[in-house]
């Protein structure tokens, strides 16, 4: 990471400023884990100048080390986001459904079939991984469904 990619986040309390490093958050609004907080204070009365020295002393080398990691985890939550969404869009168009908002928010799922009481249910769980649950299938069905997974 470089300097241009910092982005610091200033206040002032009690003569003080307190500066810190800003980290991204994924599209989903999760920000890294595990990230080391980089904050200092120094006095309102130095100078822009050595605010500025101690900033580049006391705040990027930690910081922008601890940036590309956040940087990191946050494209690997983009990505994991991203492909969980297109492999349950794909499965409800193949279902002819909508995917429903109803669920876990945080897990895309739709139900499709049957009646009211006695739908089946798919929810996109992890990066590439579903899960359905089958309701009331006819015999049939369920020999058509076991006879794909068997293969």
């Amino acid at each position: 990471m470089s300097r241009d990619d910092a982005l610091l986040f200033i206040s002032s309390s009690d003569g003080r400023l307190r500066i810190s490093g800003v980290y991204p958050h994924s599209k989903d609004g999760n920000r890294g884990y595990n990230l080391k907080d980089v904050t200092i204070t120094v006095t309102v009365e130095k100078s822009a100048t050595l605010i500025a020295r101690e900033i580049e002393r006391r705040v990027l080398p930690d910081y922008l080390e601890e940036l590309e990691e956040a940087t990191r985890q946050v494209n690997e939550r983009n990505d994991y986001t991203e492909t969980r969404g297109a492999n349950i869009q794909e499965l409800s168009d193949v279902a002819g459904v909508s995917i429903a908002s109803g669920f876990d928010r945080d897990v895309p799922a739709f139900r499709f079939g049957g009646d009211r009481n006695y739908q089946h249910q798919v929810k996109c769980q992890g990066k590439d991984t579903i899960e359905m649950k089958l309701d009331s299938l006819t015999v049939e069905q369920a020999r058509k469904v076991i006879t794909v997974l068997k293969n």
